[in-house]
């Protein structure tokens, strides 16, 4: 089973799917594991590495946008796919793996710019790509953290602060930031993103003037929500319950 955590950079993704698997752990007897994309150790990761830090840039410099897209939609699917090859101890049909980013992370970051028809054909080309043709494992939960960009703002400068002197990525920058913002807002609101955020989790919520923040603990606990009822509509209940009983565990305790 695939949980999918997607989100902006400095909403939480890593310290939320952390606080999650140790949740899961203790609730489901299957293996949990955490893992986080791209996975820069492959040969992939380390070519997306170079893409980060701008190394690419007289490459990028004569290639066409819509085409750029498309290269770099495909790049960070066979990122996962490679990360899925190498790691073959992993499976998926009877363990929980959470990802913090996936494929939902392509649309938010490779989106910008585009009118209405191009970003239903980017979600429907990165849909082809991760599930059709080099066969990712598709989330059975997708999550989208949301967070509101004042919060974003105040916790990407902080993350500056403590990490002075070390070089950031092209996308850890506030102009793209707002712009990735005001896209994952429109494809919530609009409903083209219906396809890649199955739940919407806020992380901060606007009350009585001021904006209140959740706990990664808080929406850990929403997420297991979405899991619970997901398993007992049925979703992966079969391999809970075999994997239960192989451990000698009731199976019928994990609703309880």
């Amino acid at each position: 089973m695939i949980i999918s955590i997607d989100g902006l950079d400095a909403s939480g993704k890593e310290t939320l799917a952390n606080v999650l698997g140790s949740k899961l752990r203790l609730k489901y007897p299957i293996p949990v594991r955490v893992v986080s994309f791209p996975d820069y150790t492959s040969e992939s990761g380390q070519l997306i590495k170079k893409l980060l830090s701008g190394d690419l840039s007289s490459i990028r410099n004569i290639i066409p946008d819509d085409e750029w897209i498309g290269i770099i939609t495909r790049l960070f699917v066979i990122n996962r796919a490679e990360f899925f090859a190498t790691h073959k101890e992993i499976d998926v049909e009877n363990e929980i793996i959470i990802c913090d980013r996936y494929s939902a992370s392509n649309i938010l970051y490779q989106g910008q710019g585009l009118d209405n028809h191009e970003l239903y054909d980017l979600v429907q080309f990165n849909n082809q790509l991760d599930y059709e043709i080099y066969k990712n494992p598709k989330p059975v939960i997708s999550i989208f953290l949301r967070v509101n960009f004042t919060e974003l703002k105040r916790r990407l400068k902080a993350r500056r602060q403590s990490k002075a002197g070390v070089e950031k990525d092209v996308y850890e920058d506030l102009t793209f930031l707002k712009a990735s913002y005001h896209l994952s807002e429109y494809l919530i609101t609009s409903g083209i993103g219906k396809d890649i955020f199955t739940n919407i989790i806020n992380e901060t919520m606007h009350q009585n003037g001021d904006v209140v923040v959740h706990s990664p603990n808080e929406c850990a606990d929403k997420i297991m929500d979405f899991i619970d009822k997901a398993v007992a509509n049925g979703s992966k209940r079969e391999v809970v319950k075999e994997t239960a009983e192989m451990k000698g565990v009731d199976p019928n305790e994990i609703n309880n």
